[in-house]
């Protein structure tokens, strides 16, 4: 039907119609708009969502590279490390196995290191000290302890300084064991020494000391201690003339230092309680001239009695130029012991010429030598 043909109520409700088709595709349109505005902030969203896990992503992986490296350069400086002690090094569980060793371990048993891993710390057969030792160290409290053991090592005993400490919530121990068994014999050695030192010090018939060459005591022995009452430790590291007992010492060490000499005798005088004490004195320098080991002897007694005999042979020339004659000493055997000057002179001869000659040695027919010889006969049938 032509719009011409159609009634004005008809062409109304057309026209109405028409307005509600057209509201309803803006209104549809208009929500057409809004769906695509929404779907783009969601895509917006999620796109920033994306970008910024990737970006966790990336910053994981770095990370995780980083970690890798400095894992790696972890392990290359610990390499490093226990190719440097100077022992050996395992780690142990605490149910006393195994975990790993270090190639010291492993070369000194003849092993590859990967035959240690899980077995029993005993299995090696190289002593209980070691296994007592870990047992009580992961049955204490303790998160360090060291000691010195004793293990068997081809045969043979070796000393060993062992020092642990736990890790892992103390489930496992980090060990090093360090060889000393040569310093363990060093110091033996040093012992037995030093005990040879003290016999050989007791048995010296005088005062005994070391000098530095600053004039200082290193060490006395207990006779020169027990000469002044001072315990030995108080000599140490003080001057030579802390005593106040003589001047002829500290001078005799003194030019004993300065001089090229390696060794020295001399005799000097000591006040010893406020008496004067005769000693001969012999050192010798040690430890590249920087010490000297010093012996004194007291002779006090005996350069006494040298004076006394020196008294009395002056005593006794004098006597004996008193003599109106001859005067000899005659041994048993017929030789001179000795002569007055006037028997030398009568044969003009020195009197030393006379010591030790027999009788006969001037005139061998004399009847002096018939008579001397009847009278040791005589003597010593009585």
């Amino acid at each position: 039907m032509n719009d011409q043909d159609k009634t004005k109520e008809e062409l109304i409700q057309e026209l109405i119609a028409l307005r509600q088709t057209v509201s309803e595709l803006k209104t549809a349109n208009s929500s057409c708009i809004l769906n695509e505005h929404q779907l783009n902030i969601i895509i917006e969203d999620r796109t920033a969502a994306l970008k910024e896990s990737n970006d966790r992503l990336v910053q994981e992986i770095v990370q995780h590279q980083q970690t890798e490296i400095a894992l790696k350069a972890a392990q290359e400086q610990l390499k490093t490390v226990l190719a440097a002690v100077p022992g050996t090094v395992s780690w142990v569980s605490s149910d006393l196995r195994y975990i790993e060793v270090n190639h010291q371990v492993a070369e000194m048993f003849g092993m590859p290191t990967e035959e240690f891993a899980g077995k029993s710390i005993g299995f090696l057969g190289a002593g209980s000290e070691f296994n007592n030792f870990l047992q009580e160290f992961f049955e204490s409290s303790n998160l360090e302890t060291s000691r010195e053991i004793t293990s068997i090592v081809h045969g043979e005993p070796r000393s060993y300084l062992i020092v642990a400490e736990k890790y892992n919530k103390n489930k496992a121990a980090f060990v090093v064991g360090i060889d000393i068994t040569e310093r363990k014999q060093a110091e033996n050695d040093l012992i037995n020494a030093k005990e040879q030192l003290q016999t050989v010090l007791a048995a010296v018939p005088g005062t005994v000391s070391w000098i530095s060459s600053d004039l200082c005591y290193i060490e006395v022995n207990q006779k020169l201690a027990d000469i002044f009452g001072i315990p030995r430790e108080e000599f140490m590291g003080k001057n030579i003339g802390f005593l106040g007992t003589s001047s002829e010492f500290n001078k005799f060490v003194e030019k004993f230092f300065a001089s090229s000499e390696s060794e020295i005798t001399g005799e000097i005088v000591s006040q010893i309680h406020g008496e004067p004490r005769n000693y001969l004195v012999v050192a010798e320098k040690y430890n590249k001239n920087q010490a000297a080991f010093i012996v004194g002897i007291d002779i006090t007694e005996r350069k006494q009695a040298e004076q006394n005999l020196l008294a009395a042979k002056e005593k006794l020339e004098t006597a004996l130029e008193a003599v109106p004659g001859m005067v000899s000493w005659i041994n048993s055997d017929l030789t001179y012991i000795e002569v007055n000057q006037q028997l030398a002179d009568i044969f003009n001869r020195p009197r030393t010429d006379f010591v030790g000659k027999d009788i006969g040695f001037i005139d061998k027919s004399s009847e002096f030598n018939t008579l001397i010889k009847e009278f040791l006969q005589v003597i010593s049938r009585k």
